[in-house]
């Protein structure tokens, strides 16, 4: 079975190497890019199954990356020295999936990766038997993981489609975001609970662009949220 493979884009070298040698220990092959130049043209021709991408880099940031990667096939995972939520905000609303924020435990990193390989493997499942979830005026075409709401239509991460498919196969649910973690992220993830929040915050922006004034999910004040299309 060939090895999975992850691009890191990051300029602290000691970082990257340490980064590097645990991901290659856990099975995976790695090459490593230390500005945003070489990381885009490594993605063009290693051809990654993920992305770890510094945001802070020399010349192309890491924001200038996730622009111009916008229709990547495979899903990434910034990393910021910042600790409010701005970075994360719009390194999410650029199109990574996920976020780590520095110091980081690598194992944390590693339970997002196989969560983010796991949710890429069975996406590509479902392609395979194309077919669309309906929920009131909203349309979300499983083989093309897109939303769709009256004429209007985008693409969606594949963390925001794993989410919103779990929204609308749980329509009039409240959901916990223990919950909501446990099965999009899985019991083994490690990072933050509010990595729910901020993914449920893009979606809602994806909803409002699509339909201006609608948000479609629910926050239930001390427990989570709930989906009523």
């Amino acid at each position: 079975m060939d090895k999975q493979k992850i691009l890191i884009v990051e300029d602290d070298l000691e970082a990257g190497e340490i980064l590097e040698r645990y991901l290659k220990q856990e099975g995976f092959e790695i090459q490593l890019a230390p500005t945003g130049e070489q990381g885009l043209k490594l993605a063009a021709s290693f051809s990654p199954n993920l992305m770890i991408l510094d945001l802070n880099l020399p010349g192309i940031s890491g924001f200038e990356v996730l622009k111009k990667l916008e229709n990547a096939k495979f899903p990434i995972v910034i990393v910021t020295a910042r600790q409010d939520d701005t970075d994360k905000v719009v390194g999410l609303e650029l199109g990574a999936d996920d976020y780590l924020t520095k110091p980081f435990n690598p194992r944390v990193l590693l339970a997002q990766i196989r969560a983010l390989l796991r949710r890429i493997k069975a996406a590509a499942h479902e392609k395979k038997a194309p077919s669309i979830l309906a929920a009131g005026e909203l349309i979300l075409n499983l083989s093309e993981q897109t939303l769709k709401i009256g004429e209007a239509s985008t693409s969606l991460t594949v963390t925001e489609y794993s989410l919103l498919k779990h929204f609308m196969q749980h329509q009039g649910e409240v959901l916990s975001r223990e919950q909501i973690l446990d099965q999009i992220w899985g019991s083994d993830f490690l990072g933050e609970l509010r990595v729910v929040d901020l993914h449920i915050r893009n979606l809602r922006k994806r909803f409002s662009a699509l339909s201006p004034g609608k948000e479609y999910i629910q926050s239930i004040r001390g427990i989570g949220y709930k989906f009523e299309p």
